[in-house]
C-alpha cells in the first residue's frame, strides 16, 4: 500500500502542483497506464472493481430513469 500511495503522489508523474488539488490541465500529459492504480493492475487487481463499476452503472441508470435530462441554452447551437 505504501508503493501505491507514493505513486499517486509522485511529483515527477503528476507535476509540481499539489496532488490533492483538482487541476484538469495535468491530465493532458500522457502517462504510463499504471501511474494511477485505483483498482490495481494485473492478476492482483481489486476484487470489488467489477462490483463498483456495476454499481456506478446502476446509479446512472436510476438517475436517468428518474429525471429528464434536457439540453441547456449553452449546449444548443
Amino acid at each position: 500500500m505504501p508503493d501505491i500511495y507514493s505513486i499517486h503522489r509522485n511529483i515527477d508523474l503528476w507535476g509540481p502542483e499539489d496532488v490533492n488539488l483538482f487541476v484538469p490541465e495535468r491530465h493532458i500529459t500522457k502517462r504510463h497506464p499504471a501511474a494511477y492504480l485505483a483498482f490495481g493492475v494485473g492478476s492482483r487487481n481489486c476484487v470489488g472493481m467489477r462490483f463498483a463499476l456495476m454499481e456506478l452503472k446502476m446509479c446512472l441508470a436510476h438517475l436517468l430513469h428518474t429525471y429528464n435530462v434536457l439540453a441547456g441554452d449553452k449546449l444548443r447551437q
